[in-house]
């Protein structure tokens, strides 16, 4: 492991860094509670509505499934930057101290790796979806624009996990 004492620009940076993680990830979990938010107002008015008037919002059940994957992808970068996404110890704890550090150090390559492919991959299905002009059926919403918008959360992810994997590797953590 790299001091950081040893080098004060390099422990700057990482703060820096870290510091502007920290805002992305928390203005990424605010769209996705805006998102949520938004879900329950669209349910809520559909089924009101239909209790009241007879009649639903029109294409309610795509506005939730557009909204529910929305939220769930913008909600990523804020689980992997406090480490609040489901972590399994029951091995990892059991090991040597280096081993263990070791043990995080490749788990998060792993999901810089992991949140980097989904995203390309989101970016790719977009441009078929662009090619062939996918729609929801009712309301008739472009599907490349829903891929579109879930990619960046999954390069923001990535960058996260690349700065929590070099946090550990310069410090102590």
């Amino acid at each position: 492991m790299i001091a950081l004492s040893t080098y004060p620009a390099l422990r700057q940076s990482v703060r820096t860094a870290d510091a502007w993680l920290a805002v992305a990830a928390q203005c990424s979990a605010y769209l996705s509670g805006a998102a949520l938010v938004a879900i329950v107002m669209v349910v809520t008015t559909s089924v009101f509505g239909r209790w009241l008037f007879g009649t639903a919002v029109t294409g309610d059940f795509e506005i939730v499934e557009i909204g529910v994957a929305t939220a769930i992808f913008y909600t990523f970068p804020a689980c992997q930057y406090g480490y609040k996404h489901l972590a399994v110890d029951l091995l990892v704890k059991r090991l040597p101290l280096a081993l263990e550090k070791a043990a995080c150090a490749i788990a998060e390559l792993a999901l810089c790796l992991i949140f980097a492919f989904i995203g390309w991959r989101l970016i790719h299905g977009a441009e078929e979806y662009f090619s062939y002009n996918e729609q929801t059926m009712i309301l008739a919403i472009p599907l490349g624009w829903v891929l579109l918008a879930c990619a960046p959360p999954c390069f923001l992810s990535a960058l996260i996990a690349m700065s929590n994997l070099l946090q550990k590797l310069v410090t102590d953590k």
